[in-house]
C-alpha cells in the first residue's frame, strides 16, 4: 500500500450560525444586597431562540472574512458580538459555538461542517472577551484522494 502526505488549506466559510450563552449576576436596581442569577441566550436559529425565549437577547453581530495573502482562501474569520447589558448586570461566564463550512478541493474532495466552541469564566464581571485561535482538522486516518465530493 502506498501513502502520500499532502497539506491543503481548505476553503472555510462562516455559516452565520452562532449560539451564545452568557451567565452572571443581576443586582436589584433598588437594593444592592439583592442579587439573582443572570442567563442571557442568543442563537441565529429561530427554533433554538424560541426554546430559550425567556433568556433571549439580540446582540449586534458583525463578521468579516479576511484573505491576508490574497490567494482566494479565507485566512481569518472575525466575529464581533455586542450584547446590551445594563449597569446592574455582571457577566462572569461566556460560551459560544460558531459553525463553518469546510471544503477541500485539491487532491481530496471533501465537504464538511465544522464548529468552534469557546468558553471563558471569571470570578469578577467581564466587560469584553477576545478569543484568537486556529481552526485545525485532526484526523486519525488518511483521507482518500480519489473520487468526487463526500458529504
Amino acid at each position: 500500500m502506498k501513502e502520500n502526505l499532502t497539506y491543503e488549506q481548505p476553503v472555510v466559510e462562516y455559516r452565520y450560525n452562532t449560539i451564545v450563552e452568557l451567565n452572571g449576576q443581576s443586582v436589584s436596581s433598588t437594593n444592592a444586597d439583592i442579587t439573582s442569577a443572570l442567563n442571557i441566550y442568543y442563537s441565529s436559529s429561530p427554533t433554538l431562540s424560541a426554546l430559550n425565549q425567556e433568556y433571549l437577547r439580540y446582540p449586534i453581530l458583525q463578521s468579516n472574512e479576511v484573505d491576508q495573502n490574497l490567494d482566494g482562501k479565507v485566512d481569518q474569520i472575525e466575529v464581533n458580538l455586542q450584547f446590551p447589558i445594563t449597569a446592574y448586570e455582571s457577566i462572569t461566564t461566556f460560551r459560544c459555538f460558531i459553525y463553518y463550512n469546510l471544503q477541500f478541493n485539491d487532491k481530496t474532495k471533501y465537504v464538511m461542517d465544522a464548529g468552534t466552541y469557546f468558553t471563558h469564566s471569571s470570578a469578577v464581571g467581564m466587560s469584553s472577551v477576545e478569543v484568537n485561535g486556529d481552526l485545525e482538522l485532526r484526523q486519525k486516518h488518511p483521507m482518500a484522494a480519489k473520487g468526487g465530493y463526500v458529504l
